[in-house]
């Protein structure tokens, strides 16, 4: 049995996640299949459904649907709270991500310097090409980026990337151009509208 009050957590950081990102916000299901036995919930996990054809997808721990614009969530992750909220939040940016992508491939406006969309369009194609690689594309080093700032923020966890030094470079690097956007105060005001209460609070000079 899972912790009501961690659904209720995870589903204000999605709304709230999204605000900060101007996104429409997600469906959002959970899902357990064990044993042969599949089981799909809502998101408040009310049990909906036993049929493994209305998730006709391989998910294997945290996924978003671009069809259904719809995020799947495996129960099973919600035992490691810290990952499932490191998910949950790279899965909102990796929306916003292929929001600026469809928009700049329409000659549509977006939020984003036209050369970082080049290279989000870029990585967004050739992505499925490298399955065995070390390197971390632009989309990824950008959805780690954001994710630090965020897991920082709400719950004054400074995340450690296990991964190449040139990765690790280009995380910081924009990292440092993310919170000049997603700064403490625009965060705090956005958590703030959904309930959620920041641990990380800045020292004073």
């Amino acid at each position: 049995m899972h912790n009501y009050n961690q659904i209720q957590y995870i589903n204000k950081l999605i709304h709230m996640t999204c605000c900060l990102l101007g996104i429409n916000v997600p469906y959002v299901y959970y899902f357990q299949n064990e044993n042969n036995e599949f089981k799909l919930y809502d998101h408040k996990l009310n049990l909906i459904s036993y049929e493994k054809r209305d998730m006709n997808y391989i998910v294997k721990q945290v996924k978003f649907i671009p069809k259904e614009y719809t995020i799947y969530i495996n129960k099973n992750i919600l035992t490691d709270e810290i990952k499932t909220y490191i998910l949950i939040i790279m899965q909102c940016r990796a929306i916003y991500q292929l929001k600026q992508i469809i928009y700049y491939s329409r000659n549509m406006s977006i939020d984003i310097p036209e050369f970082l969309a080049k290279k989000w369009l870029y990585s967004f194609n050739v992505h499925s090409i490298y399955n065995d690689r070390t390197y971390m594309n632009d989309l990824e080093i950008d959805q780690n980026a954001f994710c630090y700032i965020l897991i920082k923020i709400l719950l004054n966890i400074s995340l450690h990337f296990d991964t190449l030094e040139e990765n690790l470079r280009s995380l910081k690097s924009r990292t440092d151009i993310l919170y000049n956007e997603y700064n403490i105060y625009r965060v705090w005001k956005c958590a703030e509208q959904y309930g959620i209460k920041p641990k990380y609070i800045p020292k004073l000079e």
